[in-house]
């Protein structure tokens, strides 16, 4: 199989996201690629919340738009039986332990939908199957199952379609555990980064906005799931378990 970090090293500046293809008088007022390039910063693990060492792409992610020539078809917002039943034969499968804060227990159909192309992804759940889709294919890229249990939720396994992460099944689990996070719950976190991905901040910004869209803020190379979601009064904070 090619490997997709690979691939997406061998582009030139990125060729999946590059500015609004806008009038002259929009493109005025649009920031251009080398300024913000030039906002990705790195943060110390002592000058952040996280306790992580991060890569700050906050103005890259909110402010670089996607291909806005093509819309998201609706169609990728429904899944057929077959999507919330069936698992390739080539999937990924990993255990894994992640834990979140329960509620009410989630309602099935779709829990997370992309508005615009700077939304990566679709989320359904399907009874106790958490399901990640690409939003402009509608392809399922990472299967959850979960138990919920009061007062956590724990998924316990997760599957990943073939061409679904370009490292180790840690950055897989990492993943799904920043998209929960982050499109599920709305807690700002950083996201994993491919081990072999060089710190290079026009790389890692390209590569985290390929993935995550504008959701992409933070991006590091610790692992994400020791940052976990706790409850605190009336809201959630994170803490970092060893």
């Amino acid at each position: 199989m090619k490997n997709p970090l690979k691939a997406f090293l061998a582009q030139s500046g990125g060729a999946q996201t590059t500015l609004a293809d806008a009038g002259e008088t929009t493109r005025s007022r649009l920031r251009s690629m080398d300024e913000l390039m030039a906002t990705v910063r790195r943060i110390e693990s002592k000058q952040n919340s996280f306790g992580v060492p991060v890569l700050d792409c906050r103005e890259f992610a909110t402010n670089l738009l996607a291909n806005t020539a093509e819309t998201i078809p609706p169609e990728t917002a429904i899944l057929t039986r077959s999507q919330r039943e069936e698992l390739p034969d080539d999937v990924v499968s990993m255990n894994c332990g992640l834990t979140y804060p329960l509620g009410q227990a989630p309602p099935e159909g779709l829990l997370f939908l992309a508005r615009t192309m700077q939304d990566k992804w679709h989320i359904f759940h399907y009874d106790g199957r958490l399901i990640f889709t690409r939003s402009w294919t509608g392809d399922p890229l990472f299967v959850a199952e979960f138990e919920a249990s009061r007062p956590v939720v724990t998924v316990k396994r997760i599957h990943a379609y073939p061409g679904a992460f370009d490292g180790g099944p840690d950055l897989a689990v990492g993943m799904v555990d920043f998209l929960i996070k982050s499109h599920l719950f709305r807690v700002a976190v950083p996201h994993p980064l491919p081990d072999e991905l060089p710190e290079i901040p026009s790389l890692v910004a390209t590569w985290s906005f390929n993935h995550f869209g504008r959701w992409g803020h933070f991006a590091t190379w610790a692992d994400v799931t020791r940052l976990q979601l706790t409850t605190m009064g009336q809201g959630l904070a994170l803490r970092w378990v060893q």
